[in-house]
């Protein structure tokens, strides 16, 4: 077996399900062929999925210097360093990926301008990101960052410019709408990491509780994180009968490590781990527990203001539903490739019998059948609606925004999604399961005919001139405007 059907087998066989022995494999490998670039962005690839950025980050540049034309390997050791909060050294590999790719790539210097105008200098961004304009005089992305970055330094009639040029392109090749959505979903690296990632969230929703001086919202689950929390958990669960706990890894996604435990003392001490109180009472479709997942959409820093977007999907769970430590009820079809029994096919067809061919719901369609078994789907979004108008006024109780966005910046970031993962228990409550703040939602938004009409809403969203920063009532009279024409999809929860 050669070096690249190796990867290959550890990609498919292995990543998924053990992703600690992978790096191990990986690793030996490189060890074995020390002069060969595809191993070491193998490995690279492991270090960065596991939140091990700055061990990414090196050994992506060595892949670099061993095969120069490996100029991707530079652009995402940039993407390390803004994940480690270093936006210049990043900066340093995004021109040195831009300056490898040549006209190959403008994502590159795409980023390089867009982390100047984050970091104060919209004037340098500009020029940076005229520089590219021959090559990709119609790119969304482009172009949506030389109108903020316009605005930004006082030349509204330059970005009214620009967004004439953007609403001509969405017109001409309706596909840039969702390639600048994305652009902007993938990287936006406004510290959102201190509120999305796991252990992250239960450290600032505790900080901010303490500060407010009140408990932590009823809407979420008892939470530890492992190791410091360990004499916490084990106190609190001498108070419970039976307790079942969820054990979810801080670096994994897509549910990889995820399982269920009622014993501690099968609790391993290793970090990168939480515990939560798991929800043993979960509303069921046709007995399988399923996950509403939505989104909350921030579009604009200063002034804050931001919409919880009614779509979505239901994820339901690939077996029925029971509380047996062993079983694979936590399996999602959304999430269904990480798991052993993906490729059974009796149960896929009793699951497509139940819920449908895809195997999950829109949220439209979830809301339809809990009306008919008796539920106010209208109560339920409300709980939604509280939930994100929370977090959001967490954030801006905490100064979220004020820290990652100098003064002089305020359309440096264009929307940015985040995922809500709410469960519903037998009692019509919802709690929030997690928060995604880099989730994938092409096949949510292409669902249906009446997705793609809000997907274009979005889109003109983003480029929609609020008027001045400072200009409060003509920003909310705008906003309100837009949620009314998508009132429907959009529902405006702050600002």
């Amino acid at each position: 077996m050669n070096i690249t059907e190796k990867i290959e087998q550890l990609k498919d066989q292995v990543l998924p399900f053990r992703p600690f022995e992978a790096m191990e494999e990986a690793e030996t490998l490189v060890n074995a062929n020390p002069r060969d670039a595809e191993p070491h962005f193998f490995l690279a690839s492991i270090y960065k999925l596991l939140n091990r950025h700055h061990d990414a980050a090196l050994t992506f540049e060595k892949t670099y210097e061993l095969e120069n034309s490996a100029h991707p390997a530079l652009f995402n050791a940039g993407i390390c360093f803004n994940e480690l909060g270093q936006p210049d050294q990043a900066l340093k590999f995004f021109d040195r990926a831009a300056e490898a790719a040549g006209t190959n790539s403008i994502l590159p210097s795409l980023l390089g301008a867009l982390s100047l105008h984050r970091a104060g200098d919209p004037e340098e961004a500009i020029h940076r990101y005229q520089r590219v304009m021959n090559f990709a005089p119609t790119n969304a992305s482009l172009l949506y960052g030389l109108m903020a970055a316009e605005r930004d330094r006082g030349g509204d009639t330059a970005a009214e410019q620009y967004v004439k040029q953007i609403q001509k392109g969405f017109s001409r090749y309706p596909e840039s709408k969702i390639d600048l959505v994305t652009f902007h979903q993938n990287y936006d690296y406004a510290g959102w990491k201190a509120w999305a990632d796991k252990d992250n969230f239960i450290t600032s929703t505790r900080s901010w509780a303490s500060k407010a001086k009140h408990s932590l919202p009823n809407f979420l689950p008892k939470s530890y994180i492992i190791p410091q929390d360990t004499h916490l958990l084990k106190d609190d669960s001498k108070l419970k009968k039976n307790p079942i706990w969820i054990v979810k890894s801080t670096t994994l996604s897509a549910s990889i490590g995820t399982h269920l435990i009622s014993d501690l003392s099968l609790l391993k001490a290793d970090p990168n781990w939480i515990v939560q109180e798991y929800i043993a009472n979960p509303y069921l479709i046709k007995g399988r527990k399923f996950a509403m997942r939505t989104y909350l959409l921030v579009s604009s820093y200063d002034p804050v203001r931001a919409y919880l977007f009614r779509g979505g999907t239901a994820k339901v769970a690939l077996r029925k539903y029971t509380t047996d430590p062993e079983s694979f009820h936590l399996t999602s079809v959304h999430t269904e490739h990480t798991r052993p029994d993906r490729h059974r096919k009796d149960l896929k067809d009793a699951l497509a019998s139940d819920i449908g061919k895809k195997g999950w719901w829109t949220i439209d369609q979830l809301f339809i059948y809990l009306e008919k078994e008796g539920l106010q789907p209208t109560e339920i979004w409300n709980q939604a609606c509280v939930i994100a108008r929370t977090l959001i006024e967490a954030m801006v109780d905490t100064n979220f925004f004020e820290q990652h966005a100098p003064k002089n910046i305020c359309h440096g970031y264009g929307p940015k999604f985040i995922a809500l993962d709410l469960i519903l228990d037998d009692n019509g409550k919802l709690w929030l399961s997690e928060i995604e703040r880099g989730p994938t939602y092409n096949r949510i938004f292409n669902s249906d005919g009446t997705e793609k009409m809000t997907f274009d809403g979005l889109a003109n969203m983003a480029v929609c001139p609020f008027g001045k920063e400072t200009d409060r009532e003509t920003q909310i009279s705008i906003a309100k405007k837009h949620e009314d024409l998508h009132s429907d999809r959009f529902t405006l929860i702050y600002g």
